[in-house]
C-alpha cells in the first residue's frame, strides 16, 4: 500500500510538474474563486447579523403586547397560542412633571431588554423608591449633565412623591408600535421603570415571544396566528421585527445563497475546460502508462488524486488568504458591521467543506463506475473524424459568455442600485403612526388620544436656523371648511361632487340610534355649514420660512405684515377665478368639525382673515392646503399643535451641528409614544452601508469573470485544434488558406457571441426592470466580455499561424 501511495504521489508531482502553466492558471482561479465565495459570502453573513442584532436592540424581540389585560383573557389566550413564550410588565399609572403626563411601569431587567429599553448608563431600580429613564426626560428634568444618582419629586395622585433616579434608558419606546382601538390613560410602554411593587393598582401587560427568534417568521407568526386568535381591542405588534429583521435584509440573504452557487457553477465550467485541455496534453503519457502495466483504473485514480489536490488546497489558500486580506478590508471599511467577519467566515468554510467532500466522493465513485470514462484516456480519443462540418454556432461559448455578460451587467445594476448621492439630511417627525375617525352625516369624529408635539418643542432648533428648515403639518382634529349652505360657488360644488366624503351604513338600526343620537348634540350648529372635504391640511411655516413662502408665490397682502389678525393663506387644487367666490382674498375663511368620541361629541369653529387664494395643480396638492405662520397656530383654538415636523438641514453643516440636530430630534420623538421617525440620515447611512457592499459583490464579479473567460476562452480554442487538427490540415491541403480557415472558426465564435448577446437582452429584461442601467453601462458589459474574447482569439491566431499542413496531418493520424 505504501509503495502504491508513493508511486502515484510521484505519478502525480510528475504529471503536474510537466503542465506548470496549465496547471498555474488552473490554481490562480480556484484560488481566486474560493477567496471571493468565503469573502462575500461572510460578509453577507456578518452584515445580516449585525443589522439583526441592531434591530433587536431598537425595536426589541417581542411579537406583541396586550396592556391592561385580566387573568381570564390571559388564560384564553395561551390555549390557544401554545407555541409562543409568555412574560410580564406592570404599568402602575401617570406621574406629572412640569404639566407634562409621563407614564411609569414596573419590569425586571431582563423584560426591559425584551422591550428594547437599553440601560445606557447608571443601574437597574432595586428598590421602591429608585428610578430609572427614558434619556429624553433628563432634558425635561434639566438634569443632562447631573451625576448618578440624583433625586427628582414627581407628582402623583395629587401629591409629591421624591424619587432616586439611578439609571437612564434609552429613548426606544418612541418607535415601538402602539396602534390599538379604544382609549387608555397610560402608554402602552413606560418611560419611568420604578422598583417592582405588589400595588392592586398595577396593571398588567402581557408580552408575547416567539420560542425561538425568527425574524423571517414573524410576520405570519402575528398576522395568522396572533391576530387571529386574539380578540383584545389593544393589541401593540412588532411588525419592524420582520420589516427590519428579514424583509430589508431580504435581498442580501438570498446573495448569500446563489452568490457562492453561481460563482462555483463558473468555476465547474472553467475546471471543466482545465481537465479536458489537461487530458489531451497528457493523452501519449498516459497512454504509456498503459503500456508499462497500469489499469485504466489506477489512471483515473492517479486523475482523481490530481483533482483533490487542486481543489482542497485552494480551499486552504482561499481561508488563508479571506482571513488575512477579508478581515483587514472589512474592518477598516464596514467597521461595526464587520464583528461577525470571522465567525461567519468558519460557518461558511465548514459548510462548503462538507459540500465539496460530498462532491468528491461522489466524483470518485461516478468517476471509477463508469466504463465509457476509459475513453477518456485512451489514445484514440482524437483520432481523424472524416464526416466532420463546420458548426454555425458553439454551445459552450453561447454558455460561458452568456453567463459571464449576465454577471457583468448585474455588477454594474448593484452599483446603481446602492449609488450613495450626497443630499440634504430630512427628517420626517409623525405624531401618529395611525389615526382613526368615524364618520357622521358629512363631517368625522376622530377618535384617537390627544397625542401631538407642542409649539415648544421646536424652540430647541431656533439656534440652527441658519442650517436647517422646517414645515409643520398642524395637528386639528379633521378639520373642514365649513361654507354658508346659501354661499357655495361652482367651484365647491364641484369639488364637493368629486370628493364624494364616505358615510357609514345606517341600515343597522344600533348603528343609525347611535347616529341620531350623537347628531342631536351638535345639529343646531352643523345645519347651517356645508361641510368641504373630511380633512383639510394645515400647514404650519416659521417665521423664516413663512416669509420664503410669502415671496415665492409674489404675496403682497399688508396683513402679513403687521400680523395682527389671524391670517392664512388657501390653496385650492386647480382653482379658476369665478364671480361671486365663496372664499376671496381679504374675506374670511371657516374651519370647524365635530370633537369627541362615539359617546359624546361637541361642534367647533373658527373664522381666519384669508390674506390670498392660490391654485395649485392637482397633482402637486392632492387636497385643499391652509398655510399660516407658527404665531397664527398659536393663537388659533383649531390648530391643536404639531402632527408632523418636516426639517430638512443642509449637506454642509458641519458635523457638530449634525450631531446635536440629530440628537434634538431624538429627545422630541421619545415625547410622542407610536408615532413615525424616518431619517433620510439612517436611510443614507444604509446606503453608504450598501454602496460598500456592492462594490465588493460586483468588483469580484468582474474581476472572476474576466479570469474565467481568458482561461475559458484560450483552452476552449486550444481543445478545439487538437480535435479537429488533421479536419483542418485536410482542408488545408486542398487549397484553402489559413486565414480562410480561422474565418469560419472565427465565424463561429461571433455567431455564439451574438446568440450569447441576445440571450442577455432577454434575460436583463426581466431581471433588472426598474430602469436603473443605462444603455452605456449594458454596452460596456457587453464590449468588456466580448473584448476579452476576442483578444484571446487574436493571440490564438498569430500562434498557430506558422504550423505546417505535413505537421497538422501527421499529428492527426
Amino acid at each position: 500500500m505504501n509503495k502504491k501511495i508513493k508511486k502515484n504521489i510521484k505519478l502525480t508531482g510528475l504529471l503536474i510538474g510537466n503542465e506548470k502553466k496549465l496547471m498555474l492558471c488552473s490554481f490562480v482561479s480556484v484560488i481566486v474563486g474560493f477567496t471571493f465565495m468565503f469573502m462575500v459570502s461572510s460578509l453577507s453573513g456578518t452584515i445580516i447579523k449585525t443589522k439583526q442584532d441592531n434591530t433587536v436592540n431598537k425595536y426589541g424581540k417581542f411579537l406583541m403586547v396586550l396592556p391592561d389585560i385580566d387573568n381570564e383573557s390571559e388564560k384564553e389566550i395561551k390555549q390557544k397560542c401554545i407555541d409562543f413564550k409568555y412574560e410580564h410588565f406592570g404599568v402602575v399609572g401617570n406621574v406629572e412633571y412640569a404639566n407634562k403626563k409621563i407614564t411609569i411601569g414596573t419590569m425586571t431587567e431582563d423584560m426591559g431588554a425584551t422591550l428594547a429599553f437599553k440601560l445606557i448608563k447608571g443601574k437597574w431600580v432595586k428598590g421602591s423608591d429608585q428610578i430609572v429613564v427614558e434619556e429624553y426626560l433628563l432634558k425635561l428634568f434639566g438634569k443632562e449633565n447631573t451625576q448618578l444618582p440624583f433625586d427628582i419629586k414627581l407628582k402623583k395622585d395629587g401629591r409629591f412623591i421624591n424619587y432616586k433616579v439611578t439609571g437612564v434608558i434609552s429613548n426606544y419606546s418612541s418607535v415601538i408600535s402602539t396602534s390599538y382601538d379604544k382609549e387608555l390613560e397610560t402608554k402602552v410602554y413606560p418611560s419611568i421603570i420604578c422598583g417592582q411593587k405588589n400595588d392592586k393598582d398595577v396593571k398588567n401587560s402581557l408580552v408575547i415571544l416567539q420560542k425561538k427568534l425568527d425574524f423571517k417568521k414573524a410576520k405570519s407568526d402575528i398576522e395568522n396566528v396572533l391576530f387571529q386568535n386574539i380578540s383584545e381591542e389593544a393589541i401593540c405588534a412588532n411588525e419592524k421585527l420582520h420589516w427590519h429583521g428579514y424583509s430589508d435584509n431580504e435581498d442580501m440573504i438570498n446573495i448569500n445563497i446563489w452568490y457562492p452557487i453561481l460563482l462555483g457553477i463558473m468555476l465547474l465550467l472553467e475546471q471543466a475546460v482545465v481537465i479536458r485541455a489537461f487530458v489531451i496534453r497528457n493523452q501519449n503519457t498516459f497512454h504509456l502508462f498503459q503500456v508499462l502495466g497500469m489499469t485504466t483504473k489506477e489512471i483515473k485514480r492517479l486523475f482523481f488524486y490530481i483533482m483533490q489536490i487542486f481543489i482542497w488546497f485552494g480551499v486552504l489558500t482561499g481561508y488563508i488568504l479571506s482571513v488575512i486580506i477579508g478581515n483587514t478590508y472589512i474592518s477598516n471599511v464596514f467597521g461595526e458591521y464587520g464583528r461577525y467577519y470571522l465567525s461567519s467566515l468558519n460557518n461558511n468554510v465548514l459548510i462548503m467543506m462538507i459540500v465539496f467532500a460530498m462532491i468528491s466522493i461522489c466524483s470518485y465513485f461516478i468517476l471509477m463506475g463508469i466504463e465509457q470514462h476509459s475513453r477518456l484516456f485512451s489514445n484514440n480519443n482524437f483520432r481523424k473524424n472524416r464526416k466532420y462540418r463546420f458548426r454555425k454556432i458553439d454551445i459552450s461559448i453561447i454558455i460561458v459568455q452568456t453567463v459571464c455578460i449576465f454577471f457583468t451587467i448585474a455588477s454594474f445594476y448593484f452599483m446603481n442600485t446602492f449609488s450613495c448621492k450626497s443630499e440634504n439630511i430630512e427628517y420626517y417627525l409623525c405624531s401618529k403612526s395611525e389615526a382613526s375617525a368615524y364618520p357622521l352625516r358629512g363631517y368625522y369624529i376622530e377618535t384617537d388620544g390627544e397625542e401631538y408635539f407642542g409649539f415648544d418643542v421646536l424652540n430647541v432648533f431656533d439656534k440652527y436656523k441658519d442650517k436647517i428648515s422646517m414645515s409643520i403639518e398642524a395637528e386639528t382634529k379633521r378639520c373642514s371648511i365649513l361654507l354658508d349652505k346659501n354661499n357655495v360657488d361652482e367651484y365647491f360644488k364641484n369639488y364637493i361632487k368629486e370628493n364624494r366624503l364616505y358615510s357609514l351604513d345606517e341600515s343597522d338600526a344600533e348603528t343609525k340610534e347611535k347616529n341620531n343620537r350623537l347628531w342631536k348634540q351638535v345639529s343646531v350648529k352643523t345645519e347651517k355649514y356645508k361641510p368641504v372635504s373630511d380633512n383639510v391640511l394645515v400647514t404650519v411655516l416659521r417665521e423664516k420660512e413663512f416669509k420664503d413662502f410669502v415671496k415665492k408665490k409674489e404675496i403682497k397682502n399688508p396683513c402679513f405684515e403687521n400680523n395682527k389678525s389671524k391670517s392664512c393663506i388657501v390653496i385650492l387644487p386647480d382653482y379658476k377665478e369665478i364671480a361671486s367666490p365663496s372664499i376671496k382674498e381679504n374675506g374670511m375663511i371657516r374651519l370647524g368639525g365635530i370633537r369627541g368620541d362615539e359617546k359624546k361629541v361637541r361642534f367647533y369653529s373658527e373664522k381666519f382673515n384669508v390674506g390670498a387664494v392660490l391654485s395649485g395643480s392637482s397633482e402637486e396638492y392632492n387636497g385643499i392646503e391652509i398655510v399660516m405662520d407658527e404665531k397664527t397656530a398659536i393663537k388659533s383654538r383649531t390648530v391643536l399643535g404639531c402632527n408632523t415636523i418636516t426639517i430638512e438641514m443642509k449637506k454642509d453643516a458641519p458635523l457638530f451641528i449634525q450631531k446635536e440636530v440629530d440628537k434634538n430630534v431624538m429627545f422630541t420623538m421619545a415625547s410622542i409614544q407610536g408615532g413615525l421617525l424616518d431619517s433620510s440620515e439612517n436611510r443614507e447611512s444604509d446606503d453608504k452601508l450598501m454602496a460598500a457592499y456592492t462594490s465588493v459583490l460586483s468588483n469580484t464579479i468582474l474581476l472572476f469573470c474576466a479570469i474565467i473567460i481568458c482561461i475559458y476562452i484560450n483552452l476552449s480554442i486550444y481543445i478545439d485544434w487538437e480535435k479537429h487538427r488533421y479536419e483542418y490540415g485536410v482542408l488545408r491541403s486542398f487549397g484553402m488558406s489559413y486565414a480562410q480557415l480561422q474565418r469560419k472558426v472565427f465565424f463561429r465564435y461571433s455567431s455564439s457571441i451574438l446568440f450569447a448577446c441576445a440571450l442577455n437582452m432577454f434575460l436583463g429584461k426581466y431581471a433588472f426592470t426598474n430602469g436603473t442601467l443605462t444603455s452605456r453601462q449594458i454596452i460596456v458589459s457587453v464590449g468588456l466580455t466580448v473584448g476579452i474574447t476576442y483578444v484571446c482569439r487574436l493571440i490564438s491566431y498569430y500562434r498557430k499561424k506558422d504550423e505546417t499542413v505535413s505537421r497538422m496531418l501527421s499529428e492527426g493520424e
